[in-house]
């Protein structure tokens, strides 16, 4: 299920973090992981490296955003 909810129900602002490190990325909305996946490239390529990132938006979605953060990560072993 969705966990945000229809545009006339919201009464607050959610957190969102996407975490790419290396070929996996994790997507969570307040703490809660809605999914993660790991990234195999397009047809035959590489997967994504640095500089790009970008939001869908679908309707009936109104969304504005703040406090925008980019960090880099640095892989443990």
């Amino acid at each position: 299920a969705d966990p945000i909810p229809s545009v006339e129900d919201v009464q607050d602002d959610f957190s969102i973090e996407v975490v790419k490190l290396g070929p996996w990325i994790r997507f969570a909305v307040d703490d809660l992981v809605l999914f993660t996946w790991m990234d195999a490239g397009s047809v035959g390529g590489e997967p994504f490296a640095m500089g790009r990132f970008g939001f869908r938006q679908m309707a009936p979605l109104v969304a504005t955003y703040s406090d925008f953060l980019v960090e880099t990560l640095e892989e443990t072993e």
